[in-house]
């Protein structure tokens, strides 16, 4: 139980870090017909020309603001509320299972969540592509913070399966002692 809990409190924590840290960073440029006017804008237009970071957070904000209220709410809901529900639900099966209860439909309401733990670095992909793939040059990069939430997801699923390994374990002693 104590790998469980140490992979939970590690995964709560990379989820926190991951949420608030830079996840992409996008890098505006203007090539055109074999030439780099990318520092003539960046004269003529500082702001729109600038290297900007962001994290998940920060992109739900900016997209909100920009009126992509619908979309913001989707990636809200896949990168927030579903990785921290499932980290609760994950937490709460582990002390029933401490405890020496079954925890099987927190169990299975986790592995409902689960399917949706990596659409939101789905999506960032998705968007790295997408720019690079654009004319004129701009790029987007992955930033340490897509890593970091990363990591947090595979160490929930993780944490998952050996939650659902002891509980078939604690399922299977149950009866034999009926």
């Amino acid at each position: 139980m104590k790998r469980i809990f140490l992979l939970l409190i590690f995964s709560s924590f990379t989820l926190g870090i991951g949420i608030l840290a830079p996840t992409m960073q996008t890098e505006p440029r203007l090539t055109l017909y074999d030439g780099d006017y990318t520092e003539v804008m960046n004269l003529l237009f500082p702001e729109e020309f600038k290297t900007s970071s962001f994290s998940i957070i920060e992109g739900i904000q900016h997209m909100w603001g920009a009126g992509s209220k619908g979309i913001a709410a989707l990636i809200f809901g896949f990168s927030i509320v579903f990785p921290v529900l499932k980290l609760l639900i994950l937490w709460m099966a582990t002390l029933k299972l401490s405890e020496e209860k079954c925890p099987g439909r927190s169990l299975k309401i986790v592995e409902k969540l689960g399917k949706f733990s990596m659409v939101d670095v789905f999506v960032i992909s998705v968007l790295i592509v997408t720019v690079k793939g654009l004319p004129g040059g701009s790029q987007i990069h992955a930033d340490w913070g897509l890593y970091v939430f990363a990591v947090s997801v595979v160490l929930s699923i993780i944490a998952g399966f050996m939650l659902a390994h002891r509980a078939h374990e604690r399922e299977l002693l149950d009866a034999k002692g009926k």
